[in-house]
């Protein structure tokens, strides 16, 4: 087979980038050798459908050097130039995404060869993009250091200091104070990150300096104004640190005013924070949080600020989330809408399967049960989420359609099956086991055949802390009660 770095890389771009890497390929300044070229426009006959095909290194190049024995050396010799080139030009493409990283390295090479006047018109230019970014992240005060750094080294060549009043205004003082602002922000993201890891991860760090940190952000409250983002992060922060309301409700105005500059990876962020805060309070018992997190959900799906990056593709947990909550508080309708708008912006290979999944469980809060599990029959059971989630829904679509016969098989299969996972571990294993128990009393209820009473099945079911489906139990144990 070729090199599979080359074809990695070259898999990983999109249709034009391929397009412009084969005109990178093709320039003479960047690449003489003709057995690349040959290399490219052999593998352009099958892009973008890489997998699966005969890219075998003697088959190779008997196409593209139909009249030559095979040469071991000379074919290894192509691929690793033809890499070289590939990784080169994936580099050159990241160098041209922030056009100021270009700005700022001709201001660095016209420094150096003292092209003053050349210097001065590109300085104001870079100065003038610059300014016209509103977004004051990182990026943002490591570019105003860089381009202040130029400026300083071309004003000290040009002047004489003799006294204090020749030293450029302000000069190295802005200087040091865009790398001073770039510093905080980078500190308070990596803080942030480590805070969240935490959570996940037990993993512990020294953090004096992150504290003597935020306490000085606490008592310059001006940062606030001139740096919202370091505003953002410092809220996140301590929202982690103390869990208190008032830093969820500071995030909240921040990132849902869209007045505010936030670069979208920092928006979605803040948003997902004050996201994950609503389903731990929901969890907990607060009922205003279910409102809260629809509020956000809502104001993400019609942003369309639900992905880190645009393009990316959506998270399958956000996806099921979002709609179980939805569900949950009642909203219906716009569950159906959030499901068939977003199901294209899930991954090729989860979206039928989610897409089937959630239509079953919409049909069934609709009391569509034959709809349901016509839904839940197109469902295949290759994650372990549809295994359990499925496995449930199953047993209440069979209770609710009188299937008692199947129900019983079912939670027959479904109690082994919890038995013998060793994927399913700790809590999640706990509440469908429950559920398994909880829905065997109820089937011998609904058909006259065990001794358990519904006021015993009720306490048994209110004294559970951790149950799938509860509501859902009470609600038919009450319905069995009145008849």
């Amino acid at each position: 087979m070729l090199k599979s770095n080359l074809l990695e890389i070259l898999a990983a771009l999109n249709l034009k980038e391929f397009k412009d890497f084969g005109e990178y390929v093709n320039s003479p300044f960047f690449n003489k050798n003709e057995a690349v070229i040959k290399l490219y426009e052999y593998i352009r006959r099958y892009f973008p459908a890489l997998e699966g095909l005969n890219f075998g290194k003697e088959n190779v190049f008997s196409e593209i050097f139909p009249n030559a024995e095979y040469n071991d050396g000379f074919m290894r010799t192509i691929m690793f130039n033809s890499t070289k080139l590939a990784e080169d030009y994936i580099a050159y493409k990241d160098f041209k995404s922030r056009e100021l990283t270009e700005q700022i390295h001709l201001l660095k090479a016209l420094n150096k060869r003292d092209l003053n006047r050349h210097f001065s018109k590109n300085l104001k230019l870079a100065s003038e993009k610059l300014e016209k970014n509103k977004i004051h992240d990182e990026f943002y005060f490591n570019e105003k250091f860089l381009i202040e750094y130029e400026k300083n080294i071309n004003d000290f060549k040009s002047i004489r200091i003799l006294n204090q009043k020749d030293i450029p205004e302000g000069g190295i003082t802005n200087q040091s104070e865009y790398l001073i602002n770039y510093f905080i922000l980078q500190l308070l993201k990596r803080y942030r990150t480590l805070l969240n890891l935490k959570n996940v991860l037990d993993i512990d760090f020294d953090r004096p300096l992150m504290a003597e940190l935020l306490q000085y952000i606490e008592s310059h409250p001006e940062i606030y104004s001139e740096i919202p983002l370091a505003g953002l992060l410092y809220n996140e922060i301590k929202l982690f640190e103390t869990d208190d309301k008032e830093y969820y409700n500071s995030i909240k105005k921040l990132v849902l005013d869209l007045n505010t500059f936030f670069d979208r990876s920092e928006r979605f962020n803040g948003l997902v924070v004050i996201s994950n805060y609503c389903l731990k309070k929901n969890h907990e018992g607060n009922r205003s949080a279910l409102e809260d997190f629809m509020e956000i959900s809502e104001f993400m799906f019609e942003n369309k600020i639900d992905t880190l990056n645009i393009g990316d593709y959506l998270q399958i947990n956000y996806f099921r989330t979002v709609l179980l909550m939805a569900l949950t508080a009642g909203r219906v309708d716009w569950a159906e809408k959030f499901v068939k708008e977003s199901k294209d912006a899930l991954s090729p290979d989860e979206r039928e399967n989610a897409y089937n999944f959630a239509m079953a469980r919409l049909e069934f809060s609709r009391r569509n049960f034959e709809r349901s599990l016509k839904f839940m029959s197109l469902v295949r059971y290759d994650d372990i989420y549809y295994k359990f989630s499925g496995k449930t829904l199953q047993a209440q679509l069979y209770y609710e359609l009188n299937m008692l016969n199947e129900l019983s098989d079912h939670l027959d299969s479904y109690r082994k099956f919890l038995n013998n996972s060793k994927l399913l571990t700790g809590l999640h294993k706990r509440v469908n086991e429950n559920f398994v128990k909880v829905m065997n009393d109820l089937l011998k209820l609904k058909s006259n055949s065990g001794r358990t009473k519904i006021s015993q099945l009720r306490e048994k079911i209110t004294t559970y802390k951790e149950l799938s489906g509860k509501s859902w139990l009470l609600n038919k144990l009450e319905e069995l009660e009145k008849s």
